[in-house]
């Protein structure tokens, strides 16, 4: 993930996620362009923590970091979040 990005679509979505998490609990944003099952674009973006998010902290987010997306016709962000733990275990199984 995260490899030959749009440097806009990058700023994009790491202004949106650093504003909501404090740098004390983000470990890290990937970021990768896809295609959906109709072939529609979209962004898939992996938050990873060092501790659960609160509730309040991911409400919301996909539709802001879409508003700005849109706007230069980038595609639909979806949004995961994971532990540090929890990405290596993924990462070591693929």
């Amino acid at each position: 993930m995260d490899t030959r990005i749009d440097p806009r679509l990058k700023l994009h979505v790491e202004r949106f996620i650093r504003e909501r998490f404090p740098e004390s609990i983000l470990d890290g944003i990937l970021i990768e362009e896809d295609f959906d099952a109709d072939g529609d674009k979209i962004v898939k973006v992996v938050v990873l923590l060092k501790e659960k998010p609160e509730v309040s902290q991911v409400s919301g987010l996909t539709r802001q970091i879409w508003g700005a997306l849109s706007r230069d016709n980038f595609g639909f962000p979806i949004l995961s979040f994971r532990s540090v733990d929890e990405n290596a275990r993924l990462s070591a199984a693929a």
